[in-house]
Order: C-alpha cells, then sequence, then structure tokens
C-alpha cells in the first residue's frame, strides 16, 4: 500500500511566552513531532518529540520555515499525511 505515513494531531494551543502556535503530532511507536511557530520573527520550527515521556526529544531542527507552517503544512513537507480527529 506504500502510502505516505500518517501523523495524527494530538494538541494544538497558543503559546503563551510569544502568542504562537505549536502543535503535536503523534507519528506512532511513541514517536511524535512538536511544530512551534514565532510570530515575532515569523518563523516555525520542528523537532523530534517523545511521546511517552512527553518531552522534546532532540532540540536539533528537523525543519525550518520562514512563514507560519502549522495547520499541517509542516508535517506534510516533512513526507506525513496529517491526521486531524473532528472533535
Amino acid at each position: 500500500m506504500g502510502g505516505k505515513k500518517q501523523a495524527r494531531l494530538v494538541k494544538r494551543s497558543r503559546n503563551t511566552y510569544y502568542g504562537g502556535t505549536y502543535e503535536m503530532w503523534d507519528i506512532g511507536d511513541g514517536r511524535g513531532i512538536y511544530v512551534d511557530y514565532n510570530p515575532s520573527i515569523c518563523e516555525t520550527m520542528a523537532f523530534w518529540y517523545d511521546m511517552k515521556r512527553d518531552i522534546v526529544k532532540s532540540w536539533d531542527e528537523l525543519g525550518v520555515w520562514y512563514e507560519d507552517a502549522t495547520g499541517g503544512k509542516a508535517i506534510r513537507e516533512l513526507g506525513y499525511e496529517p491526521v486531524e480527529d473532528e472533535r
């Protein structure tokens, strides 16, 4: 079936420090991706996230976008199909 790997949105909220949006995406097997947008410098960064321990696994960037890449854009560009459950 060779389709794209899926990433399921676990949380999307506002970063109270600088007002941007952050997201946590579950990619399976206890792994995740943390996506953080900083509007003061217009930059989005993505990092590996440990879903089991609920911490950023590495602060080495997976990707950097000089725009708001939340809402699935960063996840798609990292090769995943974003899945957002309707609530």
